[in-house]
């Protein structure tokens, strides 16, 4: 039972891994910059969520974004790379799957 349990937490990590390299991988073709801004997995994750397309991105969500981060300075640092982001446009249906991926 002890070794099921055990196999069973390497397999949600091996997931929860997998699942997170995918949503960095698919939004930094987006928002190339948040990866070295935010280099905490679980907290890319919720940032791409509050961000969600960086064109929309406005001074509105940085309390959002301050509150995510626990840090102002580093919210008005994503705030100020996503103005002057290099990243593509995302089309709704890669913004429903990233958003998809990243709340698992």
């Amino acid at each position: 039972m002890v070794i099921q349990a055990i196999a069973l937490l390497d397999t949600l990590d091996k997931d929860i891994n997998t699942f997170i390299m995918r949503v960095r991988e698919w939004y930094s073709w987006h928002f190339p910059e948040l990866v070295k801004i935010v280099p905490d997995n679980y907290l890319y994750a919720r940032v791409a969520l509050v961000v969600k397309d960086k064109g929309s991105l406005s001074e509105e969500k940085l309390p959002e974004l301050a509150e995510v981060l626990a840090d102002e300075a580093k919210a008005q640092e994503v705030l100020d790379a996503a103005k002057a982001s290099m990243g593509q446009d995302i089309s709704a249906i890669d913004l429903i799957n990233i958003e998809t991926f990243a709340r698992r």
